[in-house]
């Protein structure tokens, strides 16, 4: 596998399933749509062509690096961000403030933000979890479009978005997992027609090596079982590891984007290329984040990653699969 050594600009010509679209409501919002409670799902907009970024894990400390990043996603003007968690360390109300002086200036820009709960949401001084109402009202007093949901959907034109908290099996017995209400849930979400993103803080698959609790390994088993029994999805995001990986397991892609310059600068490892288990994977250590482009019959996917040496960031090679069936079933292509 060739290496390369800045950038990479992931590129799917996915065919999306066709599901029908309704009119435009005129008194429908492009970046305000209107919201429902029915079934933990948000809303549907009919909007077939539109912009959304992926980015995950901008906590403390606050950076040079970071507010690069930040004010670069604003000058995207996406139509709105996914955030897959940990915009703080501990979840203190200063950490909170801070939050609405940083990422806060996306949603101050008018950009929607549709985050999942990270491990840092949940966490104590020492690392402890704790499920407090206290700590939960921090986190939803910045989204109250979220209306409480711990997990949540949402529709724009012919996706569905699945928004998921993996931390929350933290606090479950195991004798509970099977009738958990979030996996209850999620089965019925991933069930149901078209193509599907699901976004998740710990992520499914990684090759970073970094430890989890058996909460978490066993939600990421069970939620990808789910998956690959429903090949009707495309892409599962995440964050929490602190680097991007775009990983190819022959069905699916799985996208770790961790960079939001939580504890990593843009002098870390550029990208590298490899094949690890039959496994293709990308990977790099430095600030990112992951920009896509729909349409009636495409995504077009890319990551923009901080190379601080040469002041400037950069993207390149690109990622191609020509529809859905190869993006699920058939083996990465490189061009």
């Amino acid at each position: 596998m060739k290496g390369f050594s800045l950038g990479i600009m992931i590129f799917f010509a996915l065919i999306l399933t066709s599901c029908g679209t309704k009119d435009q409501d005129p008194n429908l919002s492009d970046k305000e749509p209107h919201l429902s409670d029915q079934d933990n799902h948000l809303f549907d907009n009919p909007r077939i062509d539109y912009t959304f970024i992926v980015v995950g894990d901008t906590q403390p400390p606050t950076t040079e690096d970071q507010m690069q990043l930040i004010n670069k996603i604003i000058s995207e003007r996406p139509d709105f961000v996914i955030h897959a968690g940990d915009f703080v360390d501990i979840g203190t109300e200063e950490e909170w403030q801070r939050v609405d002086n940083t990422f806060g200036r996306v949603m101050d820009a008018g950009i929607p933000v549709y985050p999942v709960l990270g491990n840092h949401e949940y966490a104590n001084a020492g690392g402890r979890l704790s499920d407090t109402e206290d700590k939960m009202k921090l986190y939803f007093d910045r989204f109250p479009h979220l209306k409480g949901n711990k997990w949540y959907s949402f529709k724009y034109g012919n996706i569905t978005f699945i928004m998921l908290d993996s931390t929350h099996m933290h606090f479950l017995e195991k004798e509970d997992w099977d009738s958990d209400p979030q996996v209850k849930w999620y089965k019925t979400a991933i069930d149901r027609t078209g193509m599907k993103i699901v976004t998740i803080h710990h992520p499914m698959v990684t090759y970073s090596g970094a430890g989890a609790e058996i909460q978490e390994v066993y939600m990421r088993m069970l939620l990808k079982e789910a998956i690959d029994t429903h090949l009707t999805s495309a892409l599962v995001f995440s964050g929490h590891i602190h680097n991007f990986q775009a990983i190819n397991d022959g069905k699916m892609y799985y996208i770790v984007t961790g960079g939001g310059a939580g504890g990593i600068d843009g002098k870390g490892t550029p990208i590298s290329y490899n094949t690890i288990d039959g496994y293709e994977l990308i990977m790099t250590y430095r600030p990112h984040y992951v920009k896509a482009i729909a349409s009636e019959d495409r995504l077009d996917m890319e990551v923009l990653i901080l190379d601080k040496e040469n002041h400037q960031w950069v993207k390149g090679k690109k990622l191609t699969a020509t529809n859905i069936s190869e993006v699920l079933y058939r083996p990465t292509r490189y061009d």
